[in-house]
């Protein structure tokens, strides 16, 4: 999430390594025996106000390890969750999507927004598929000798 093309850093969000720095903590797989006491302490460690956020079917419920003898499913109930991602794995602009609307930059209508400019730009490439079709069939047909312009009466 922080290479060129999905860019969190222009979002204000940052990645960082102590939770000392942070301002909360992304749960992205199942919480085994062995890695609940280390989610634990880490969560101890972020400052007030927190934000935990559960990414995937994995930290949310488990996933395809619910049930195992090492798992303990997803995030534990006592602490509290933010926001959760669904997904197994989830796409990257499904956690954007989720992170900019827990942080209020997106409202309600974006979503339909969004699907307008999607629709828009369908058909700007429908447009622009059948000018190159056109340009491409000149091409054909003035390479094999043929005169568009000339009109038989």
């Amino acid at each position: 999430m922080s290479n060129v093309v999905f860019d969190l850093s222009r979002f204000g969000i940052q990645f960082v390594a102590s939770p000392r720095h942070a301002d909360g903590i992304v749960v992205t797989g199942p919480v085994t025996t062995n890695m609940e006491y280390a989610l634990r302490e880490t969560y101890a460690a972020v400052p007030e106000p927190k934000i935990v956020i559960a990414v995937g079917a994995c930290a949310i419920s488990g996933g395809p390890f619910a049930g195992a003898a090492a798992s303990h499913g997803g995030v534990p109930a006592d602490i509290q969750v933010d926001l959760y991602i669904p997904g197994c794995p989830p796409h990257p602009l499904t956690i954007l999507d989720g992170l900019l609307r827990l942080l209020g930059r997106i409202d309600r209508g974006g979503r339909e927004r969004l699907r307008k400019t999607a629709k828009n730009y369908g058909e700007a490439l429908q447009a622009e598929a059948v000018r190159a079709g056109t340009k491409r069939a000149e091409a054909t047909v003035k390479s094999l000798g043929a005169d568009l312009t000339r009109q038989d009466r």
